[in-house]
């Protein structure tokens, strides 16, 4: 349930910081944050999107598309194949909005990286429902 609602929560405010503007949001969540006696979370800049759905299964690199090491290894018998556990913050938090930087989830940046050293990517089943 928390897995589902925090990144739900986050686009939320992330809408409202696009619809209304940094200013409002400080105004009106610190406003939030003093009547709730510290409750409230008063809104920052930094205060991440929401993460997107993590899909369990294998994350499959064609041989071809390997780099030629690992194309040789993976056709020799040798699987390359990493297990990746992304966490619960990983996955319900995103990259806040402007940030230059940012290139994909934790995810997306590990499955990419570990496909150009020719590495297939397996992600639990049942991951999405676990946490901390």
């Amino acid at each position: 349930m928390i897995n589902n609602g925090v990144p739900y929560l986050l686009n939320t405010v992330d809408f409202f910081h696009g619809l209304l503007g940094p200013r409002v949001l400080e105004v009106v969540s610190g406003t939030m944050n003093k009547w709730s006696n510290h409750i409230v979370p008063q809104w920052n800049k930094y205060i991440p999107k929401g993460g997107q759905s993590v899909k369990s299964g294998l994350s499959l690199a064609p041989a071809a598309a390997l780099p030629t090491e690992a194309a040789k290894a993976t056709q020799s018998g040798i699987p390359r194949q990493v297990v990746f556990l992304p966490t619960c913050v990983n996955r319900m938090m995103g990259a806040a909005r402007g940030d230059a930087n940012y290139s994909g989830s934790t995810l997306e940046v590990f499955t990419n990286i570990a496909h150009k050293a020719g590495y297939q990517v397996i992600v639990p089943e049942g991951i999405s429902g676990l946490c901390c």
